[in-house]
């Protein structure tokens, strides 16, 4: 199962002083370094989700990826930590319960989303997978196969739908509509009114294209300068050349992707998790929906679950 509203992301250094020095160093010391980290900057009441560990050293040496087999009386290494409310994660536990399954494992949505629709090469080189999706939107960024930020900002689709609402004056449920079927990020060449159906089918009312455009652009616009406003917090923005995967529902919405790279001058792509689907699954018509981008994080939950198991 996965969480994305109530996670923060931290980073800790750990060591561990090693007994026997001459030992080349082994998975249960990694295992022992871990157990160390985040005891004294984890807030209470969160607890932690995911670890990833960043660079080690050994006696000094830096900048070493794998330190198992290696042998030293110091192991050190930065660990990139993702926590979540205790609560929340009792809630998420509790659900899964309810439907006759045991304790699931609880993994943050970000994550979850970057192992949907990331490369190695992708993460390797410098990449930003950005999941927007009904109430929040994640943001995680890859260097050299390693996490190095992640953010999750407390504004996603629905966000649109309700500014939508508001303007024309409709319940949530026709916002949504009209948004799915008319809405788009860039303005239309000529107005033009749409009939809009509402409460039932019984009322309908004609709404401005270019008016329910601008209204959807002014969400999205601030949403990008948030991304972009993160990305370049990391100091990581010109060292990320394959740009922006964009994900989640929002990712469909026509237009987004020119004006993210107009705003951010990073290049923008959708992500869909179809590299992580088999061959049959693709040719299967049955699935096709799972080609979307709006399947990512749950293809990702379930791609996470099952590496570790």
């Amino acid at each position: 199962a996965g969480l994305s509203g109530s996670i923060k992301s931290f980073c800790d250094h750990g060591i561990l002083s090693r007994r026997n020095p001459e030992k080349e160093i082994a998975p249960h010391d990694l295992m022992q370094l871990k157990n160390e980290v985040g005891r004294a900057i984890i807030p209470p009441g969160q607890s932690i989700i995911f670890m990833q560990p960043l660079d080690f050293m050994v006696d000094g040496l830096a900048d070493i990826r794998d330190a198992i087999g290696m042998t030293g009386a110091r192991l050190e290494a930065d660990f990139q930590l993702i926590t979540a409310e205790e609560k929340a994660i009792e809630n998420v536990k509790q659900c899964t319960r309810n439907t006759g399954t045991k304790d699931c494992q609880v993994l943050p949505v970000p994550v979850a989303s970057g192992e949907a629709v990331l490369s190695d090469d992708e993460k390797e080189e410098g990449v930003v997978a950005v999941d927007i999706g009904a109430s929040t939107t994640s943001i995680i960024i890859y260097k050299n196969q390693l996490i190095r930020h992640v953010e999750v900002i407390p504004i996603g689709g629905n966000s649109i739908t309700e500014d939508i609402r508001q303007w024309a004056s409709l319940n949530f449920q026709s916002a949504e509509l009209l948004k799915m079927q008319f809405g788009s990020a860039c303005e239309p060449e000529r107005d033009e009114h749409i009939q809009v159906s509402f409460f039932n089918g019984k009322k309908s009312k004609l709404i401005s294209r270019r008016g329910l455009t601008f209204v959807i652009q002014a969400r999205v616009e601030e949403l990008l300068a948030m991304i972009a406003a993160s990305i370049q917090t990391t100091g990581l923005a010109k060292q990320l050349p394959f740009g922006v995967v964009l994900t989640g529902g929002t990712a469909r919405l026509p237009g987004i992707r020119d004006l993210g790279e107009k705003l951010t001058g990073l290049l923008f792509h959708i992500g869909t998790p179809e590299m992580f689907l088999s061959k049959k699954t693709l040719q299967n018509d049955q699935f096709k929906v799972l080609h979307s981008p709006v399947y990512s994080a749950a293809i990702g939950l379930l791609k996470m679950g099952l590496s570790n198991n």
